[in-house]
């Protein structure tokens, strides 16, 4: 199954961010400066955090689970890009051979509720989509990630 969290942060002490809550009086315009600080941040920090499309590219590149179809990964990409993500990145990121895989994706989207609704619906999407090589759907119960007001949005692709 895939593992989907819909959170604020990952692991931001692990990366050495630090990140103000969010919480009911947090406003919109408030959460869009959130997200592109911690944008920024992700920026800076090229080892962990790849811009998705660029990354994608790449041949030799993969996705850390050989029952997704990259294809799969670069639509959710681009339909969170036209949702209006300020940023899409592949996290995580492990040498395979002569390439690298990516087990995650994070998905910054700010605090604007249409442009969140709409990256949300691009993941759920995504989810509702996945097949197992038989064809079948791998989730047998419906899986729905929420928006709760969070700025960053992240997808883990593990089973």
């Amino acid at each position: 199954m895939i593992r989907t969290l819909a959170c604020f942060a990952l692991s931001f002490a692990t990366c050495g961010f630090i990140v103000a809550p969010v919480g009911a009086q947090t406003t919109a315009e408030q959460l869009d400066q959130i997200a592109k600080l911690s944008a920024d941040q992700f920026d800076m920090q090229k080892e962990t955090f790849v811009e998705a499309r660029a990354w994608l590219k790449d041949a030799k590149h993969t996705i850390a689970n050989d029952k997704l179809k990259k294809d799969d990964v670069v639509k959710l990409v681009d339909d969170l890009y036209t949702a209006g993500a300020l940023r899409v990145y592949l996290t995580a990121i492990t040498p395979t051979g002569d390439g690298q895989a990516a087990p995650a994706l994070m998905a910054v989207v700010g605090g604007q509720p249409a442009v969140r609704t709409k990256a949300f619906e691009a993941v759920n999407t995504f989810i509702k989509t996945l097949t197992t090589a038989e064809g079948k759907p791998q989730l047998t119960e419906t899986l729905k990630v929420p928006d709760a007001g969070q700025p960053v949005l992240t997808v883990a692709f593990t089973l």
